[in-house]
């Protein structure tokens, strides 16, 4: 009589403690769930649901943003536009506008996300009826330079000529910004007088800076660039030759500012951009012993570990997202003449593994480019042959097998290059 009670009395406990438990398992994995399902929400910021419109002016195009929240310039990207970042350092709220220049026929808006692994989304894709070509110098095209002046080279099988009322060329950079405010991005360039100088497709050349503004402006084995860094106006970027060598930006009356003396001096300059993914532009260059680093705004510097060739020019490249992950990569040339992509940290050779038919690119140890030759609506890595001398290029970097080219005009002749100032 008294063992009965006692043995119902657990069995009646068994189904509660079961129940009490399975309720906290689910609990707990609503609850790990939730969790899951926040952070995700957290982590991934949607693009923007914006409305934008081009509207064709006379001589310009204007970028108008419609409809949506407010734009955060940092976090947008203009391609095919000869300024893809001009609206970095500000907001474009609906209602505002800005003035782009078109030099492919597509025009893309891209926006990036800023935090964790950078995620791109195209928010506007428009057709352009008509490049307006007036002091400026259409997509895809290549520049190299000598005593006699700058070459152009528009795209491969495209037009070859020489820029108007440009001569005694030393150093030469890519025209990626409207420096002299006219809506022309000009070819930086410094002559045998040290004088940095701009100049447009009509050939009219501005005077940025002279030897009397900063002494020993360097000519000999480095690269110019134009830009905006780190809320500075549009600028040339240089670097000069006297101990401690320094880099700086300069603008058309504007005088000419040091923008950083690194420790280990500076060669070149690369220019600005985000080459490490993290929503902010660095400035990337070589510093005196031809090793790429970057400088961060708050002004430390981290070095790229790519050693660059400086046996004719210095091997220091253009910037260029080759693979479409969002980040670029300099185009550089090391000591041994081979192409190398590097990015914040290091650098990626390709090899003969990379190459249809087996053989590795060789490059004289001057500087490289990226430019749109063939018109497919992707950078191709443009170089000067080490042993030729002649003009190539890259072609499907980033989507399979690389094809080694010859850049060739009109008539299918190919194209000597300027070893000294490189290709830009």
């Amino acid at each position: 009589m008294v063992s009965g009670p006692s043995s119902n009395g657990e069995r009646g406990v068994s189904p509660v403690v079961g129940g009490v438990l399975l309720l906290g398992i689910v609990a707990l994995l609503v609850g790990l769930s939730s969790v899951f399902v926040f952070q995700l929400t957290e982590e991934q910021t949607p693009a923007p649901e914006t409305a934008f419109d081009l509207e064709r002016t006379d001589g310009t195009y204007e970028l108008v943003h419609e409809a949506g929240p407010e734009i955060d310039g940092d976090r947008v990207t203009l391609r095919g536009v000869a300024d893809p970042d001009v609206l970095h350092g500000r907001t474009l709220a609906a209602g505002q506008s800005v003035v782009v220049f078109p030099q492919d026929k597509s025009l893309r808006i891209v926006w990036t996300e800023s935090e964790g692994e950078p995620s791109s989304y195209i928010l506007a894709r428009f057709n352009i009826d008509e490049i307006i070509a007036s002091g400026r110098f259409p997509g895809g095209t290549v520049f190299t330079g000598n005593a006699t002046g700058i070459t152009t080279i528009s795209g491969d099988g495209g037009t070859v000529s020489v820029v108007p009322n440009a001569s005694d060329i030393e150093a030469i950079g890519p025209p990626n910004a409207d420096v002299t405010g006219d809506g022309a991005p000009g070819i930086p360039y410094v002559n045998s007088s040290g004088a940095v100088n701009l100049v447009d497709a009509t050939g009219e050349v501005t005077t940025v800076v002279t030897s009397a503004d900063v002494p020993d402006i360097t000519e000999d084995k480095t690269r110019l660039a134009t830009g905006s860094w780190n809320g500075s106006p549009p600028s040339v970027f240089f670097v000069n030759d006297t101990s401690p060598t320094a880099i700086y930006r300069a603008t058309p009356g504007g005088g000419a500012t040091v923008v950083a003396a690194p420790g280990d001096g500076a060669n070149a300059v690369v220019g600005p951009g985000d080459i490490d993914g993290d929503g902010t532009d660095e400035l990337v260059f070589a510093d005196a012993s031809q090793t790429l680093q970057h400088l961060e705004p708050g002004g430390s510097v981290d070095s790229m570990s790519t050693s660059l060739g400086s046996s004719t020019g210095i091997g220091a490249g253009t910037m260029a997202d080759f693979d479409g992950d969002g980040t670029p990569r300099v185009v550089s040339v090391d000591g041994g003449n081979d192409v190398v992509l590097t990015d914040d940290t290091s650098g990626d050779e390709i090899d003969s593994s990379d190459v249809s038919g087996g053989s590795a690119p060789s490059a004289k140890q001057a500087t490289a480019t990226a430019a749109d030759v063939d018109g497919d609506g992707n950078p191709e890595l443009v170089y000067i042959g080490a042993s030729s001398g002649d003009v190539k290029y890259l072609d499907d970097i980033g989507s399979g097998t690389i094809d080694v080219e010859f850049l060739t005009d009109a008539d299918g002749d190919r194209i000597d290059g300027y070893a000294g100032t490189g290709v830009a």
